[in-house]
């Protein structure tokens, strides 16, 4: 990006601020759903360690169907830190990718 153009031409990249982590002195978080995201920010209004909480969301999740929420994931639960594959079957694992964001929907597709 171009640095100190303002904010439509910065690039964060996650990197960055996981090396500034230090002693868990802040969250960086890439989350995948809204639900999640929801719950998330739920966390850290909630949470009694106040530290700075850096989200990382792309644009291009913004209209993925494929990344949509139902009603009752923001009802319910709480914030997922993994979210496993629910369309593989356990047995026909043999492999085991981490992947965070967009890039479960690019490898998905």
């Amino acid at each position: 990006g171009y640095e100190g153009q303002g904010p439509d031409h910065s690039s964060a990249r996650p990197e960055r601020f996981l090396q500034m982590c230090a002693q868990d002195n802040m969250t960086v978080a890439m989350p995948t759903l809204p639900s999640n995201y929801f719950h998330l920010l739920r966390w850290q209004v909630h949470n009694p360690h106040h530290k700075p909480l850096i989200v990382f969301t792309p644009k291009s999740m913004l209209r993925l169907k494929a990344a949509a929420s139902s009603i009752e994931e923001f009802t319910t639960g709480g914030f997922r830190p993994v979210i496993g594959d629910t369309s593989v079957k356990p047995e026909n694992v043999r492999k085991v990718v981490f992947c965070a964001g967009k890039l479960f929907y690019d490898l998905d597709a």
